[in-house]
């Protein structure tokens, strides 16, 4: 089995849900990676089972979307992984080797993100009275911040609260925000330079700056944004395309989004 197919079936098995609610796994894995590398907010999930190389559910076990502050886990491009859980994300190699863990000083980390092998993106919510907050570039060995996004409106930096992540092939990096006046939207940065190079603003009557979820949808070249219940009193999906600042497709259980010019 190659490496990239042990740490998929790490990854999955515990998200593998049983009709009655709760996890399990079938796989069979490494006494190394069960044993010696427990991955921080699993382990008092999940047990061993019939020997070294399975394991079962001790408890009943939810991944949170990042929106709600739970924990996420999302998988690295060279076999290793990154999860996230409060204002840590804990980083590890292919083998769950940790490396030194990012520290946000207790500003709650919503999503997280692999640029390469070697970077990952962080977004994070602003603390009230002191600022800060938004979205930075980290490195993957060492957890030291490279860039911190800026969000800027009539020229003029802001505060704001970095949410759901997504990229898009031609390096631009997508999230949602919401600050204290206008910064209520969907950013976009340039991956090489780190500079904000567009920013759709949420429409009166609907919510962007919110959202639970963020897809690129490279067939289409637009995004689709999902805000959806108890984040919000209702529920909205929308489709963008940053070619001309367009809405193209909308849905929501509350109605249509209405007219906004700024």
């Amino acid at each position: 089995m190659n490496t990239s197919s042990i740490e998929t079936q790490l990854l999955l098995c515990p998200l593998r849900p049983t009709r009655a609610g709760e996890l399990s796994d079938s796989f069979q894995h490494p006494e190394k990676l069960l044993h010696e590398k427990p991955v921080y907010g699993l382990l008092d999930h999940v047990g061993p089972r019939n020997g070294a190389n399975s394991m079962e559910t001790v408890s009943g076990f939810a991944i949170c979307t990042p929106s709600t502050g739970g924990t996420a886990i999302r998988a690295g491009p060279d076999g290793g992984c990154c999860v996230v859980h409060g204002s840590m994300v804990h980083l590890y190699d292919w083998m769950l080797e940790e490396h030194p863990p990012i520290n946000l000083d207790y500003q709650r980390v919503n999503d997280v993100g692999w640029i390469d092998s070697e970077t990952v993106v962080v977004t994070a919510c602003e603390r009230l009275g002191h600022g800060g907050g938004g979205m930075g570039l980290f490195s993957a060995g060492t957890g030291e911040l490279r860039h911190r996004f800026q969000v800027t409106h009539d020229d003029q930096v802001k505060s704001y609260t970095a949410g759901a992540l997504s990229f898009s092939s031609n390096y631009k990096i997508f999230s949602s925000c919401k600050g204290r006046s206008n910064e209520y939207g969907i950013g976009v940065w340039d991956q090489i330079t780190g500079k904000q190079i567009d920013f759709y603003y949420e429409p009166i009557g609907w919510s962007l700056g919110e959202a639970d979820r963020l897809q690129f949808l490279h067939g289409t070249n637009c995004l689709l944004v999902a805000t959806l219940f108890p984040r919000n009193d209702n529920c909205y999906i929308s489709l963008l395309d940053f070619r001309d600042k367009s809405m193209v497709w909308s849905w929501s259980d509350g109605g249509a989004p209405a007219t906004d010019e700024r």
